[in-house]
């Protein structure tokens, strides 16, 4: 190939690109949206899509645990409240209460320790 002859398609593959960028240029994004606003109202089709679009969403979600319904029959915090007198000198409950204060003393942040002064 010549060199003319390379210059000549340089120039027209210049020319193609400035006009395809003046093309892009033209065109303005932010109101694009307003072109497709509207266009899926009252289509079966969309809507069906997006339903399929939220069970998918859905499923990908952690589950989260059903609560248990109350037992019939269940003790109530008044009615324990009226049975902790029948705990008292029991040293099996003594030692649980005893692990529970120290369970939630090691679920509280430590303060930090003091680095003492030496002068």
């Amino acid at each position: 190939m010549t060199n003319a002859r390379l210059a000549k398609r340089l120039d027209a593959i210049e020319r193609r690109l400035n006009r395809l960028g003046a093309q892009i240029a033209a065109k303005n994004p932010l109101n694009e949206w307003r072109a497709i606003a509207g266009s899926f109202a009252n289509d079966p089709l969309f809507e069906k899509a997006m339903r399929f679009g939220k069970q998918y969403r859905q499923s990908l979600r952690p589950k989260t645990p059903k609560r248990r319904a109350r037992v019939k029959g269940s003790t109530s915090a008044k009615d324990w409240n009226a049975n902790v007198g029948i705990f008292a000198n029991d040293p099996l409950f003594e030692k649980a209460v005893r692990y529970g204060k120290q369970y939630r003393q090691s679920l509280r942040p430590k303060a930090p320790k003091r680095r003492s002064r030496k002068t």
